[in-house]
């Protein structure tokens, strides 16, 4: 019984085109989806209010991009938002208790008469704050509630990457 090699060369070259033609889709496909979940995040971003006042010279929904990335054999899309304050805005300045939360605070120490200061009340969140050595204290501030427009476009990202690799074969 004798196997017969021919055509093997062709069929090795059918093999490595198909795999590139796949690699290329796949590429296409993670890009359109990370430029997809970009544009999501620009129009959930606020402008103009709470979310962006104007006193930052970069604006929130002109430093969102997407860029595709090679990375350990990994291919990823990363959608970024690079204003200064977009942390701020998709995160808030604190989480918040309740609808409006009432905080006595005892501010340690003494005033300049040398008296002990009073505690006071105030109206704001309330947010973890973790010292280096692991302590968690709480501080209160009267910032703004959290805006997202960066998670919700990935998750509309995530669908639309998801729907674009099950029809890759077409």
């Amino acid at each position: 019984m004798s196997i017969s090699m021919k055509g093997l060369e062709t069929v090795t070259k059918n093999l490595e085109d198909f795999s590139a033609l796949i690699q290329k889709r796949i590429a296409s496909a993670v890009q359109r989806a990370g430029e997809s979940a970009a544009g999501k995040a620009r129009e959930k971003a606020p402008t103009n209010s709470a979310g962006e006042s104007g006193s930052s010279s970069i604006s929130l929904k002109n430093s969102i991009s997407a860029k595709l990335e090679l990375s350990g054999g990994r291919l990823t899309s990363v959608v970024r938002a690079s204003a200064p304050h977009a942390q701020y805005v998709e995160f808030g300045t604190g989480f918040p208790i309740g609808h409006a939360i009432y905080t006595t605070v005892q501010r340690r120490g003494v005033n300049k008469q040398g008296q002990p200061y009073k505690p006071y009340t105030i109206k704001g969140w309330i947010y973890p704050l973790t010292s280096a050595g692991g302590k968690v204290t709480f501080r209160v501030t009267q910032g703004m509630a959290p805006r997202p427009f960066m998670r919700p476009a990935m998750i509309a990202g995530r669908e639309i990457l998801e729907k674009k690799l099950r029809n890759i074969r077409k």
